[in-house]
């Protein structure tokens, strides 16, 4: 499972909330048609949601020519489909928002917000705020809210 922090945090969310025990990651490189149909209408054993999650299947032509013309399916099966995509262009982002039901545009924390997250997950472990470490934090691990997290951890388990 990737380590995005939003993708974890959303699919516990889903887990709890839905009761689902299957999880799926579904991408251009393993996408087979006839898997995503079954997909579209199956259950579980005992009724529960599958979760799957579409990873950036809008950069493959012909994957994303079939699934664009199953995206209200996706909206009303019993299972829970999760696109992650990246810049999508205006026609694509248009085509999501009229099949779906819901869109969430995440943007990635930079700059002062950035800072200002780290500092807030030092204060929350008990770490005096230090610039130092902040900075160090942000250019060990960038963008990745997780990756700053297990720093932070791994910082406050070591006595430092």
């Amino acid at each position: 499972m990737d380590n995005d922090p939003l993708l974890i945090e959303l699919l516990d969310f889903f887990k709890i909330k839905s009761g689902s025990s299957g999880f799926f990651r579904i991408s251009t490189d393993n996408f087979k048609e006839n898997e995503f149909d079954e997909l579209l209408k199956s259950n579980n054993l005992f009724n529960e949601k599958n979760i799957i999650v579409c990873d950036y299947l809008s950069e493959g032509k012909s994957v994303f020519s079939f699934v664009s013309k199953k995206l209200k399916q996706c909206a009303s099966s019993e299972n829970i489909f999760i696109f992650l995509e990246e810049d999508l262009d205006e026609k694509v982002l248009k085509l999501f928002e009229k099949e779906t039901k819901k869109i969430e545009e995440c943007k990635l924390f930079v700059g002062v917000k950035l800072k200002k997250w780290v500092n807030d997950e030092l204060l929350k472990q008990e770490v005096k705020v230090d610039s130092i470490l902040a900075d160090k934090l942000i250019k060990e691990c960038g963008s990745d809210l997780w990756c700053i997290s297990k720093e932070i951890e791994r910082y406050v388990l070591s006595g430092q």
